[in-house]
């Protein structure tokens, strides 16, 4: 049997710690025109992302019991998912200096890569997380 309190309160962590990306977000909106296509790009996956979260939320307030093999692979998904964003947020955080953050405001800090890692770990999670959903669901 899984950890049921354990998995929801992780689900809730990472809900917030995605909107506190997309929030941070916003330092950047006056970077160069690269930087507003990866913010929006950014922002659609992390949207992404949180309608996968809220799915597995609203599935363990249904108290379903999915498979523990099931329930091992969301574990291992949410603690990438968790180191990720916690990535982000450190990346995206403002200078605590004022010329930092005017800096800031103009310098786009994610790289390709970063995005990309992103992308690729909601792509490679997502059927698994759609599977448990079906699961849960019949």
């Amino acid at each position: 049997m899984a950890d049921p309190v354990g998995i929801g309160c992780t689900i809730v962590a990472l809900l917030q710690m995605s909107a506190k990306v997309i929030s941070l977000t916003y330092n950047f909106l006056e970077a160069g025109r690269d930087a507003q296509i990866a913010i929006t790009n950014l922002c659609s996956e992390l949207r992404y992302l949180e309608g996968l979260l809220r799915s597995l939320h609203t599935l363990h307030d249904q108290h379903q019991d999915p498979p523990d093999l099931l329930v091992a692979e969301w574990k291992a998904w949410l603690q990438e998912c968790h180191d990720l964003l916690e990535a982000f947020i450190g990346k995206l955080t403002p200078s605590p200096s004022r010329v930092g953050r005017l800096a800031d405001r103009l310098r786009w800090p994610l790289r390709e890569k970063d995005m990309e890692k992103l992308v690729r770990m909601i792509e490679q999670k997502k059927s698994s997380i759609v599977l448990g959903l079906n699961l849960g669901q019949t």
